[in-house]
């Protein structure tokens, strides 16, 4: 996926019904972060205009974060900080795996967790949030998404996704 400076783009599986998960991908952008952040989603519980977000944050820096966030009827809030993935970061065409679960009603325990391509998957959370907004403690479908920041001063951006999976972890 392309994307521009101030612009996002998609691929979500819209027919896809799942309320417990998890999700892992894995993902890498042509050129390292500049003048702005990119951003990477990993979507769950995509209902309308509401869905949960794991979000894997290429910082202008050279760094790497990791955070959640809810998107409510369009309008978006972090849940907790973003937490510098320590060790890990940016190379252009570099892949770097996310790893996230949503998991529970009211409330949604989120767990993410991020780490470079050839390493080992880390034991350790790195993340960990709870939500209870009655929006998402449902079902709804998965999928993925990036946004630019609009100071990215080195757009387009070329990503590239791989080894996308979603384990429905209801019993």
């Amino acid at each position: 996926m392309n994307v521009g400076a101030g612009s996002s783009r998609a691929a979500l599986l819209n027919s896809t019904s799942v309320q417990d998960t998890d999700v892992v991908f894995r993902v890498a952008a042509n050129k390292v972060a500049a003048g702005g952040n990119y951003v990477v989603y990993g979507v769950t519980r995509k209902s309308g205009t509401s869905e949960y977000r794991a979000k894997l944050i290429f910082n202008s820096n050279g760094s790497v974060q990791v955070l959640a966030s809810k998107l409510v009827s369009g309008s978006e809030t972090a849940l907790g900080s973003a937490v510098v993935v320590s060790g890990l970061g940016q190379s252009a065409g570099g892949y770097i795996w996310v790893h996230a679960q949503f998991n529970g009603i009211s409330p949604t325990t989120i767990k993410i967790r991020a780490w470079a391509n050839g390493q080992s998957e880390p034991s350790a959370w790195q993340y960990s949030a709870t939500d209870s907004a009655a929006a998402l403690q449902g079902t709804g479908s998965v999928g993925l998404r990036i946004w630019l920041a609009s100071a990215v001063s080195n757009a387009q951006v070329a990503f590239n996704f791989d080894d996308y999976t979603v384990t429905d972890l209801t019993p």
